[in-house]
């Protein structure tokens, strides 16, 4: 009886063994076989080994009570070559109308840039100038948007804002070198260069139509030399049907600020203390009202200015204004733009002082600090920064002034129109430079004083005064 159940048990674990065997099992495995046969198994458990192989094989296990079959399938890695144009800077700048030529430039030498590093495009993008202030501070204040680079004045974007980057040493020690004495405190912040100029800028000069000067009955080579000359020659140039002297009176205000400083440090004043700390007893002292009034009443006593007829170097390269302030960068604007209009150069009148460099704003590019290609931004910045070639090219296509002081030396500087007003200019004290880290907005406050003045709301003394108290507080951020 126990033989039976034997035999019976025996037939049945046989039978379902059977059963179970009845379909092949199939186990699916993905072998990668190199040269020196490391083998990488996909289970269940990830692991990723990378190893260069020029053939890889393919092997398709597959298990059938016991019998294996195996197929394979070669494939030939071929090198992938860069991409370009896999990083994309940016470059932000407002100066398109004084610089006209400067991205077409840049443009133009990315092809040498990009041999040298072919994942890298750069988009060169005109901010207009009236309202960039207010779009740099969006764009900073969320980072997320702002360039790789862009231009404006060093003390705000450094100091203020504190989005600029130091330049790299070797580019610090490069940078030294070139630059003309004069405006090398213009682009440190702290002892550190942190811009690179867009040109030689010495601040503004007065330009003069000599055709104008000599049916008004005036010496086109005896320029004005005091503030009180340039009121006697602008009213004798409105009496000859000219206005005789343009006025900044719209626009950004920090523009229309820039444009008083020549009268201001002609009379010996300064916007605020040497140690920046108040404005009061320095934007309205004596001088600054004194210059102030003065330049208003160009316009609401002598009407010999006009505050009606545009920006003064339009209305100047139109035939209509005699004489106004403006800076070396205009040469250019008015060899391309007004080529018939017959023109001199002279320094600033003086009012008591020399107003030697009178400029609020030294404009330089600037790399971010905080943009995750600021590396290759330096490598472009070295690329066309410390290329004397590319300096000499960029200030003949512009009719601007060279940064590299050697190129200074040339005939191109010696021959053009302003080089003995430039001179005089860097042979005398450069004159107070503005270094407050919100410098952009004490400006556009000054700016609006001076609005104030020119549209006949204010008086000189009271616009002044109510403006001291808000530029104190600017200060004092």
């Amino acid at each position: 009886m126990k033989r039976y159940l034997l035999l019976i048990v025996v037939a049945l674990g046989l039978s379902l063994l059977t059963a179970a065997c009845g379909q092949p099992q199939i186990i699916e495995k993905e072998v990668v076989v190199t040269q020196e046969v490391v083998v990488t198994k996909e289970v269940e458990v990830e692991k990723e080994v990378v190893k260069e192989v020029e053939v890889v094989v393919t092997k398709e296990v597959e298990v059938e009570v016991g019998k294996e079959v195996i197929k394979e399938v070669e494939v030939v890695v071929t090198p992938t070559p860069e991409p370009r144009g896999d990083v994309q800077l940016v470059f932000w700048s407002f100066l398109d109308q004084e610089y006209p030529n400067t991205y077409p430039f840049y443009e133009e030498k990315m092809a040498g840039f990009q041999e040298m590093h072919p994942e890298v495009d750069i988009d060169f993008v005109p901010i207009p100038y009236e309202g960039s202030d207010a779009k740099y501070l969006a764009a900073f204040a969320g980072r997320e948007n702002a360039p790789d680079f862009w231009v404006g004045k060093v003390p705000y974007f450094a100091g203020g804002l504190k989005v600029a980057d130091p330049a790299p040493e070797d580019v610090q020690e490069a940078w030294d070198e070139m630059f003309v004495d004069n405006i090398k405190p213009f682009f440190q912040w702290e002892g550190q260069y942190y811009g690179y100029p867009v040109e030689t800028d010495l601040g503004v000069m007065l330009y003069y139509n000599t055709d104008m000067f000599e049916e008004a009955g005036l010496d086109p080579a005896v320029p004005p030399k005091t503030m009180d000359e340039l009121l006697e020659y602008a009213q004798k140039l409105t009496d000859a049907g000219y206005v005789g002297f343009g006025v900044r009176y719209a626009g950004n205000p920090r523009g229309i600020a820039d444009k008083w400083l020549p009268f201001l440090h002609a009379t010996c004043g300064q916007l605020y203390s040497d140690d920046a700390t108040t404005s009061d007893g320095y934007l309205n002292s004596p001088e600054a009202i004194e210059s102030l009034q003065l330049y208003g009443d160009l316009v609401n006593k002598y009407g010999v200015s006009s505050v009606t007829i545009g920006k003064p170097m339009d209305a100047f390269s139109r035939g209509q204004v005699a004489m106004f302030f403006r800076e070396a960068w205009t040469v250019g604007v008015l060899r391309d733009a007004a080529p018939d209009i017959n023109y001199a150069v002279a320094p600033i009148p003086e009012n008591g002082c020399n107003p030697g460099i009178s400029l609020l704003f030294s404009q330089s590019m600037m790399v971010n600090k905080f943009s995750e290609n600021k590396d290759l931004a330096w490598e472009w910045m070295r690329y066309t920064t410390l290329n004397p070639e590319f300096d000499m090219e960029l200030a003949n296509i512009n009719g601007t002034l060279p940064v590299d002081k050697a190129n200074l030396e040339t005939d191109y500087f010696s021959a053009r129109p302003d080089y003995e007003a430039e001179m005089e200019i860097i042979n005398n004290p450069p004159g107070p430079y503005y270094e407050a880290p919100f410098i952009n907005e004490i400006s556009f406050r000054v700016g609006q004083a001076v609005e104030e003045v020119l549209f006949d709301q204010k008086t000189a003394e009271q616009a002044l005064n109510d403006a001291v108290p808000d530029v104190d507080d600017i200060l004092n951020k």
